[in-house]
């Protein structure tokens, strides 16, 4: 089954705007591939922020 066009495209702004650029700018297309990496560009810093905080918790209250 087939991922609707407009669903595929709600999801790139979607992660964009919610970990990655928050403007877009004027000439912005949610099917651009430039849109697309961004997503994935965000998705990939969300995971490194994610285990950032995790090492950093796993540390500060002295979990071994």
């Amino acid at each position: 089954m087939e991922a609707h066009p407009y669903a595929r495209s709600s999801l790139v702004v979607s992660i964009i705007s919610f970990h990655g650029r928050g403007f877009f700018p004027g000439g912005f297309l949610p099917t651009l591939p430039m849109a697309v990496c961004a997503a994935c560009e965000a998705i990939i810093g969300l995971t490194i922020e994610i285990s950032f905080i995790a090492t950093f918790t796993q540390r500060y209250y002295g979990k071994s």
